[in-house]
């Protein structure tokens, strides 16, 4: 996931996450109009899901920078800004414990407006749908939605109106 850094048109912030939860949230920041690596393999987390998305933040200028926690239902927003990743993130513990493997699997979506989260969990065939304030980074009012035993959850996305989840 890359995050552009406010106020700086030419740097960036590049998250990762690991494959299956079996790792930490990193993030590098890069001088595009250098073509340089400033700083790498920055640890924000440890023992994340797949599941990372970015909410612009209600001030217009920062971010929000979303992550899951493997082993646990808690989501760690991290603000971005003219100052960098912040070291603290905001933790929110609500809906299910997403465990490290194949249960953690899966797309973490804002809807256009940065109002809603949408989470696929593909280990446990269902979808959650949460509010999310871009005001404070909170996420709440967990609603979870299954699919059928044959259906596995990975991808979603929400419409452009945000009113319809894919």
């Amino acid at each position: 996931l890359i995050v552009p850094q406010p106020g700086n048109a030419t740097r960036c912030f590049v998250f990762t996450v690991p494959e299956l939860g079996n790792g930490d949230l990193q993030v590098a920041e890069v001088d595009v109009a250098q073509n340089r690596v400033i700083s790498s393999n920055r640890v924000l987390l440890n023992s994340v899901t797949e599941k990372l998305t970015a909410v612009p933040h209600c001030n217009g200028t920062d971010y929000w920078v979303i992550a899951h926690k493997a082993g646990s239902n808690e989501f760690a927003a991290f603000q971005v800004s003219a100052g960098g990743v912040a070291s603290s993130p905001r933790i929110s513990a609500v809906g299910s414990r997403h465990a490290a493997g194949v249960e953690s699997a899966g797309h973490l979506k804002a809807s256009p407006s940065g109002g809603r989260l949408a989470a696929a969990i593909f280990g446990q065939n269902a979808l959650e749908l949460f509010d999310f304030n871009n005001a404070t980074g909170e996420v709440g009012n967990f609603v979870r939605l299954t699919s059928p035993a044959t259906t596995r959850a990975y991808g979603l996305e929400f419409s452009p109106s945000g009113k319809w989840l894919y």
